[in-house]
């Protein structure tokens, strides 16, 4: 294989992506008991709270027991968005690797929203930081607020570069077995 797509970065891409998965499967299973009346997202609940107030009543419902599980879960989760940054980066970049230079705007997109994996998984390490510092018992009424800003546009970074991926990916796709479909026929 040749170009972005060669084997060993399939195999490096493979082993990351099991690794998120695997991170990221511990951290939904300490997520569980986290889903209460006052927190009916679990941890993601924290993450959007906006204010001191509402956080409060989320850390109440958990307990102990569950703050102790959501400060895992976080710790946890800075393993996470390193692998999940370069997952997506690394996609991002191949499928606009993949689009040719006569859609120079769409490739473009691509390697812009590659970079803003890297600036999501900042985000969302300021918004651990934020929300541990909840967690030990900071009072400090701007924390709910800057992790609920964190959290917004880190998930709309990331939703953006699998929009891309998803969308750019299947067309470039299509665009491939079409073109091999007429080189070779039926």
């Amino acid at each position: 294989m040749t170009g972005y797509w060669h084997r060993k970065k399939i195999v490096r891409l493979l082993v990351v992506g099991i690794t998120a998965a695997v991170l990221l499967t511990a951290m939904v299973l300490l997520d569980r008991p986290l889903k209460t009346e006052a927190a009916p997202q679990g941890i993601v609940s924290l993450e959007l709270a906006g204010s001191y107030e509402k956080a409060r009543r989320i850390l109440a419902s958990w307990g102990e027991s569950g703050r102790r599980n959501a400060t895992l879960s976080l710790w946890i989760d800075y393993a996470f968005l390193i692998a999940y940054a370069v997952v997506l980066s690394w996609l991002c970049a191949g499928v606009a690797h993949n689009w040719t230079h006569s859609q120079p705007r769409i490739r473009r997109m691509g390697f812009i929203l590659a970079g803003c994996q890297w600036i999501a998984a900042l985000l969302d390490s300021f918004e651990n930081s934020f929300l541990l510092h909840i967690l030990s018992g900071s009072t400090a009424v701007y924390l709910p607020l800057a992790a609920r800003w964190s959290a917004l546009v880190k998930f709309t970074l990331i939703a953006c570069g699998w929009l891309y991926i998803l969308i750019g990916g299947s067309f470039r796709a299509v665009c491939y077995f079409r073109s091999a479909h007429d080189r070779f026929g039926n």
